[in-house]
This record gives structure tokens, C-alpha cells and sequence, in this order.
């Protein structure tokens, strides 16, 4: 009788639940696009799948009892996936009133996006207002990319004036840094860091907070609307509530960022 009481407490208390594939609508395999994204998503050294996304992925496979088939997949291509309800699941959205009419965002990632720049543009370019004064900077982004209002902005006056570099993933926008093909980009720390050791970018750039007093941004993991029911959206938006509140996404962010790191990126209740 008390191991059984212990055992009900480990799943009621806990945190834990109990794998129900009919409850999260996967009697069959689900589809799941990774984009990738610095430490939320790579290849190893051996070419495998890596990264925040893969273990939460993991996390979520055991706790619903649902198969997770997941590929890597260019950011427009999910948008179009996701809204023609030919994608069950994506990773690492940001939510805005189109997209929210065809996925729902299960927020596990507090964003606010830097500013990169080259050292030598340091001392001189300290705003978005000295970068867009002088005309002889351009600026990366990755298509379809939302980076917050202050950003959106200095890149919608940057292609006004015909200087802004357009690529299909953040790696390239890296490469084209490196090169010197554009001077400045956004990314997110937990991108950056990544990134930046790979191509050889390490203490070679400053990183800028312009997001003003805007609050930070939270990116999801995208359920199709199409392809759940209401009752089997809540199911898992209450699965990840329990990811977050009993720390196991906040001990995955400690396998790849600092501690203080993994708490801010992890969201608050």
C-alpha cells in the first residue's frame, strides 16, 4: 500500500505525466521541423541531430508517449508547412496574429535578440540611429524572421534605402559577417555564442542590446491547429507547463549556457 501511495505521489506531485498517445492525438507519428539555430539546434561532429530542441524533443516523447518524426527544414518552408496543415509540429517560433491563426505557441525560450557588429565599428556605431546614418553598412537577416519591434523597424528603413542582405538561414548571415559582406545582423545570445566559435568570430564582435524598453520575446514550440483538436492543444500546453515548472527545461538550457543564462532563458510562470 505505501509503495503504491508513494508512486501516486511521484506522478500526481511531480510534475510527471503519464503517457496517454490518444490523449495528445499521436496514435500515429507526429511530423517535426527543427530549423536550425545555434545551440537550439545543430549537427555534432558526427553529423547527428543536437542541440536545446532534440533533448526537449526527447523529453516530450517520453512524457506523452507520442513518436516525434523530426527533420531539418528552411524557416519559410515551415510557415508554409505549418499553415497548409501539412506539419504537425515545429520549433522555435515567434508568434505573431497571422501565425497564431494556424499554430499555437507553447513558449519555452525567453528572447531578446542582440546586435552584432564588427569591433572596428565599435567605437563609432553605438545606435540604430549611427548605423542607418552611414550609408556604406549593410545589414543581414534571415527571410520570414521576426526580431522584435525596435529591430523590425531599423531593418524595414534599411531596405527602404537598398541595404539589406537577405539568406535562408543564420548560418549564412554568420559567414557573410565573417567575410565582411554585411556589418551587422541580430541574433540571439544563445545563437550567438554558438556561432560565432564556428566561425572563428569569437571576441572579434560586439554585441549590442537595441531593443529599447520593450520586453523580451517569447518563442514557442508550434502545434498545428489544424492537426489537434482543442482538447488535445491544452493536453500539451499542460505537458509543457510541467516541463517548465519542475525545472527539466531550465536543466536542458544548463547543458549548453551558464546557469544564470539557463534562468533567463527559461519562461516564468
Amino acid at each position: 500500500m505505501g509503495n503504491r501511495l508513494a508512486l501516486l505521489c511521484l506522478v500526481c506531485c511531480g510534475g510527471l505525466a503519464v503517457a496517454d498517445p490518444a490523449r495528445f492525438g499521436c496514435q500515429q507519428p507526429l511530423s517535426l521541423a527543427y530549423f536550425r539555430f545555434g545551440s537550439l539546434y545543430y549537427l555534432d561532429q558526427n553529423d547527428q541531430p543536437a542541440g536545446v530542441d532534440v533533448e526537449l524533443a526527447r523529453e516530450l516523447e517520453q512524457r506523452s508517449g507520442c513518436r516525434l518524426r523530426g527533420r531539418e527544414l528552411s524557416r519559410v518552408l515551415i510557415w508554409q508547412l505549418l499553415e497548409n496543415g501539412q506539419l504537425d509540429m515545429a520549433t522555435a517560433g515567434l508568434p505573431t496574429p497571422e501565425r497564431e491563426r494556424f499554430g499555437l505557441f507553447l513558449p519555452y525560450l525567453v528572447s531578446r535578440n542582440r546586435f552584432l557588429l564588427p569591433n572596428s565599428l565599435a567605437g563609432r556605431i553605438d545606435s540604430p540611429e549611427a548605423f542607418l546614418a552611414d550609408r556604406s553598412l549593410r545589414m543581414g537577416v534571415v527571410r520570414s524572421f521576426r526580431h522584435g519591434a525596435e529591430y523590425d523597424r531599423l531593418i524595414g528603413r534599411l531596405a527602404t534605402e537598398g541595404r539589406i542582405e537577405e539568406a535562408s538561414d543564420i548560418e549564412t548571415l554568420f559567414r557573410w559577417l565573417r567575410l565582411n559582406r554585411i556589418q551587422g545582423m541580430v541574433a540571439h545570445p544563445l545563437v550567438a555564442g554558438h556561432l560565432l566559435k564556428l566561425n572563428g568570430l569569437d571576441g572579434l564582435v560586439v554585441q549590442y542590446d537595441w531593443n529599447g524598453s520593450e520586453p523580451p520575446l517569447l518563442g514557442g514550440w508550434i502545434l498545428s491547429r489544424r492537426r489537434f483538436n482543442a482538447a488535445q492543444l491544452a493536453a500539451w500546453s499542460m505537458l509543457f507547463d510541467g516541463i517548465r515548472q519542475d525545472g527539466t527545461l531550465e536543466k536542458i538550457y544548463r547543458n549548453y549556457v551558464s546557469p544564470r543564462e539557463a534562468r533567463e532563458l527559461t519562461p516564468k510562470p
